[in-house]
């Protein structure tokens, strides 16, 4: 099992009590500098894993502008048997070899360009998928033409982080950006909730039954 490494106390001490204004810094709500892990539950209880998130410390550039692609690869963290998960020869629950990658994102998000989603597994978005712009407010929506979809994304709203991260004491600043394709079957559809510092929070993507959540947070930054 991955191992959990921050304690209750460890992610209060962490926290910026004065996080920049999410009105006018939207983008710093999406980091993805230095090398990060984020583990989520599914509120579907009926799945027998976590997702764990890792990114390495390192980017590729985006054309010949200053913009840098990030990658998050998905993994999964078995904690009981069903598909895909099984048992290994020391009957301990795990991916089967051919499962082991549960999906990839390639972000990007920066001041100029706000945050960019740049592909999907082997999709690439071109153009990229606009999220968020540099600076938004509450109701504010970006649209995107890419490859015969149109992407809508409406800052839905700021509020408390409601995941399990955070227990009884969650942040009030996470925002949550519902994602609308329309004329394809895109799997960047639904929602997806993101803090300054710590990044995605909770989303509910690529036909995902219920809402992934924030349940692990680690960096080397």
């Amino acid at each position: 099992m991955i191992a959990r490494s921050l304690t209750l106390l460890t992610l209060v001490a962490c926290y910026t009590e004065d996080p920049p204004t999410v009105d006018n810094d939207t983008w710093r709500w999406f980091p993805l500098n230095g090398e990060r892990t984020w583990t989520y539950r599914s509120d579907d209880t009926t799945l027998p894993y976590l997702l764990v998130g890792s990114k390495e410390d390192r980017s590729e550039p985006w054309g010949d502008s200053t913009v840098r692609i990030h990658t998050i690869t998905f993994g999964y963290d078995c904690q009981g048997v069903g598909p895909p998960c099984d048992v290994d020869e020391d009957g301990e629950p795990g991916p089967d070899l051919n499962t082991q990658v549960a999906f990839v994102w390639r972000l990007s998000a920066d001041s100029s360009r706000g945050a960019l989603f740049h592909g999907w597994d082997d999709t690439t978005f071109d153009p990229p998928v606009k999220i968020a712009s540099a600076s938004m407010f509450e109701g504010d929506e970006v649209v995107t033409d890419s490859a015969g979809v149109t992407y809508r994304s409406r800052y839905d709203d700021q509020g408390p982080c409601d995941v399990p991260y955070w227990r009884g004491s969650p942040p009030d600043d996470c925002i949550t950006f519902a994602i609308e394709a329309s004329g394809g079957g895109s799997p960047l559809n639904g929602t997806l909730q993101t803090i300054y510092q710590f990044g995605t929070t909770s989303f509910q993507l690529g036909g995902a039954t219920a809402p992934w959540k924030l349940l692990d947070y680690d960096d080397a930054l």
